[in-house]
């Protein structure tokens, strides 16, 4: 019985060192906190995998296009969590870089490519697999201050004076769905100094809390952003976090947990004429 038992510890042992090491290998893989400040003139990354790693995952890429320096940001969330999570948001991540590669640039154009390339890629003729993510995905002129949305399931939120606007993406995954022919489409407006970009997976809003048992809630985390939202961005982000912290108290992670609060970082020109917002959507706090 105590030689089972040293066999047993020594295989947990071994295996937590893999866990580990594939941990470090997903962190690489991800953007560099050097390489968000280069674009973004405030960071705050709250990226917890319910284990040591998950399927969660943040990609950004930036290029030049008419003379502008512009800025592709995707935030995803893959099906399940830990290793096959974690599989998958490699799998996302790299087929994400062949995409730029080969010359898409538009974000609901990068998530039509992205769901027919993860459909082949994870299915077969013997079996059609509902493995996939939930993605959310932005282009950023620099100069103009113009930005392109396309969301799979994902919303991405705009802080902005005391209010929250929201951008939601198709009622539509990366990945199988009786869907499959409805293309994703594309929203922009015009940014304006001070706004806050705010992305996150379901991860913070389905957290249940230790004490009441309920899910900390879209609603919660549209007035929290809300009623600090005059606070700098450390300011916002560290309440908020702290809130979170309070309501999950001592319980268990329900999910894979990415909240990001990116403060863009704007060409200064002269005689930069701002346009009103095209398109978007006020939520109440």
């Amino acid at each position: 019985m105590h030689e089972k038992n040293v066999q047993l510890e020594k295989q947990h042992a071994e295996m937590m060192d893999s866990l580990r090491y594939a941990q470090k290998l997903q962190e690489s893989l991800l953007v560099s906190r050097k390489q968000l400040v280069q674009h973004f003139d405030q960071v705050h990354v709250h990226y917890t995998p319910k284990n040591l790693v998950g399927g969660d995952f943040y990609w950004m890429k930036n290029f030049r296009e008419n003379g502008a320096e512009k800025i592709l940001f995707a935030l995803a969330d893959c099906t399940g969590h830990g290793v096959p999570g974690a599989l998958l948001s490699v799998l996302g991540m790299n087929t994400l870089d062949e995409l730029f590669a080969d010359g898409i640039r538009k974000p609901n154009e990068l998530l039509d490519s992205l769901r027919k390339t993860i459909l082949r890629r994870i299915s077969s003729e013997e079996e059609q697999r509902m493995d996939g993510m939930d993605i959310a995905i932005f282009c950023l002129d620099k100069r103009s201050r113009e930005l392109h949305f396309s969301g799979a399931q994902m919303p991405l939120w705009i802080v902005r004076n005391a209010e929250v606007i929201e951008l939601n993406g198709e009622r539509v995954p990366i990945g199988f769905t009786y869907m499959n022919h409805l293309e994703f489409k594309s929203q922009h407006l015009i940014l304006e100094e001070g706004d806050k970009l705010v992305v996150f997976t379901d991860g913070i809003v389905d957290q249940f809390g230790m004490e009441s048992n309920k899910k900390f809630g879209k609603k919660q985390l549209r007035y929290l952003l809300s009623r600090s939202s005059d606070q700098n961005g450390s300011v916002l982000y560290n309440r908020l976090m702290n809130q979170f912290s309070f309501w999950k108290g001592e319980g268990e992670q329900t999910d894979d947990c990415t909240f990001m609060i990116l403060e863009p970082k704007f060409v200064r020109t002269r005689n930069l004429k701002i346009e009103t917002p095209i398109a978007n959507e006020k939520v109440e706090a």
